[in-house]
């Protein structure tokens, strides 16, 4: 049901997006926001967002589809 013929390109413009959040949506602060790497690593390193930023940056493109589709047909 998304409009197709609205489409310019291969990517899905943000406002064709449908978005559904179970858990609602995070009010994050990045000046005071850390994300903490732990587990199977030799020792936890804590990043800042300034931290995150510092690294290379890759963008690609994937293909995710709502498992809800196709139940309406």
């Amino acid at each position: 049901m998304t409009p197709l013929e609205s489409s310019n390109g291969i990517v899905t413009p943000s406002a064709l997006h449908f978005e559904r959040h179970h858990g609602g949506i995070p009010n994050i602060d990045p000046a005071t926001h850390t994300m903490v790497v732990h587990g199977l690593v030799n020792s936890p390193k804590k990043y800042t967002m300034e931290d995150l930023k510092r690294f290379p940056s890759v963008s690609k493109f994937h293909f995710i589809e709502c498992s809800g589709n196709g139940l309406t047909e």
